[in-house]
């Protein structure tokens, strides 16, 4: 998550003869958004939840999805999709976006910048979306304040459970060995380390205490896929992680 709008005063373009990358990219984010629009996929409530918030917020323009160099409010390609500014676009090597393979631009307006040259397979684009549609999410409709540690720290260990270590429910049923569930331990070691290194990226020195400080609530906060969040049967089955 970049938490402002990245430097692009210096550095090598990395946009050069990049179009026909752009237009796979575009592809890929509508194949996706295709897909999440559906009730049974686990983007969708991020989706109409986000929706729902933008379009009933002020200074929030209308949504769309863009390919982009730069300023995606010129683009003459512009796909509208419902959802948020979702912007294809090169990212360079440096500054905020040098690690990034997406991005969050804001406050106002939202955008998520995905990174076009960092991105291949349709995994790739729709593990960095749902990533940052949680980041958006909780900025939007939950007002996480993201230039804060704590609730950066918390948006991401969230936004890593939700994508690059996402594992489906019945893939992480296994035997319980000595009181410890082997998955549930993979699966908390991968995000706490990814949450982590994203938080590190925006506060150098205090991000793994962040991270640390509000792991075990972050871990169990559900929302919006567990609407009773004093549930905690519910949360066990939905996040199928174990505190033993």
């Amino acid at each position: 998550l970049s938490a402002t709008t990245p430097s692009t005063s210096s550095g090598i373009d990395p946009g050069a003869g990049s179009r026909s990358v752009t237009g796979s990219c575009n592809a890929q984010v509508e194949s996706f958004l295709r897909t999440a629009s559906l009730p049974s996929h686990r983007a969708h409530p991020l989706l109409r939840s986000i929706s729902s918030a933008l379009y009933h917020s002020e200074g929030f323009p209308s949504l769309h999805a863009s390919s982009s160099r730069r300023s995606p409010g010129n683009d003459s390609n512009t796909i509208r999709t419902p959802g948020l500014p979702i912007i294809c676009r090169p990212c360079f090597d440096i500054g905020p976006e040098g690690l990034a393979r997406a991005y969050v631009e804001g406050p106002n307006p939202l955008a998520v910048v995905l990174c076009e040259n960092r991105l291949q397979a349709q995994s790739d684009v729709e593990e960095a979306l749902v990533h940052e549609l949680v980041h958006v999410y909780d900025a939007a409709v939950r007002g996480f304040d993201l230039s804060n540690c704590d609730d950066l720290a918390r948006s991401e260990v969230r936004a890593a459970r939700e994508a690059e270590c996402y594992a489906p429910p019945l893939s992480r049923m296994t035997t319980s060995i000595g009181g410890i569930e082997p998955s549930s331990w993979w699966i908390r070691r991968c995000i706490k380390q990814s949450a982590a290194q994203a938080t590190t990226n925006i506060f150098e020195v205090e991000g793994k205490r962040c991270v640390q400080r509000v792991f075990e609530k972050a871990l169990g906060d559900g929302m919006p896929w567990a609407t009773n969040m004093d549930d905690k049967e519910k949360k066990k089955d939905d996040m199928c992680i174990s505190d033993r």
